[in-house]
């Protein structure tokens, strides 16, 4: 048997390997459950690549956050518990990311993302999901430098969309 190795194929569509699904509001644990009992009742098509990824949202956002709590993220305050919860469902999607894609940095933003007090939670519960899993010293030595807010705060996504437009002119 030979290491796994990468072949180019020309029919390859990343469509059929990679799909979106919402969670129910309010995106809690049950909804989560729920989420995950669908996605595990789809049998994988053996005529192609036998993998999946889904990316599950309703999770971590403003809106779910404001259905679960009653109330809008940015009044939370930052010993809420509610914090800690998504902390929870971020530091899921990064071991996630780190497993499967071993990404340089993980970049977050967005609204919820404003509070900064979720950074270190968010890399506490990397470290905790991942269980010494990975040995990498961006993560092990460095996670404060792994997991970072962009550079360019509220602004990134329409600067990056503008750099993107420039680049295909």
């Amino acid at each position: 048997m030979h290491h796994p190795v990468a072949i180019e194929d020309p029919e390859f569509d990343i469509d059929l390997h990679v799909h979106r699904l919402a969670a129910p509001a309010p995106g809690g644990a049950s909804e989560l459950d729920e989420v995950i009992a669908q996605i595990s009742s789809y049998p994988l098509d053996r005529s192609r690549p036998l993998w999946d990824l889904w990316m599950i949202e309703g999770l971590a956002n403003g809106p779910a956050m404001e259905a679960r709590w009653g109330q809008r993220a940015e009044t939370l305050p930052s010993d809420h518990p509610a914090w800690a919860l998504e902390a929870h469902y971020l530091g899921l999607a990064c071991a996630n990311f780190v497993v499967t894609l071993c990404p340089q940095r993980i970049i977050l933003g967005g609204g919820v993302m404003e509070q900064r007090q979720l950074f270190p939670l968010i890399r506490n519960k990397l470290l905790a999901h991942l269980n010494e899993y990975i040995h990498s010293p961006a993560i092990l030595s460095d996670i404060d430098a792994y997991i970072v807010p962009p550079k360019l705060g509220a602004r990134a996504g329409v600067l990056g969309s503008i750099a993107l437009a420039m680049q295909s002119i």
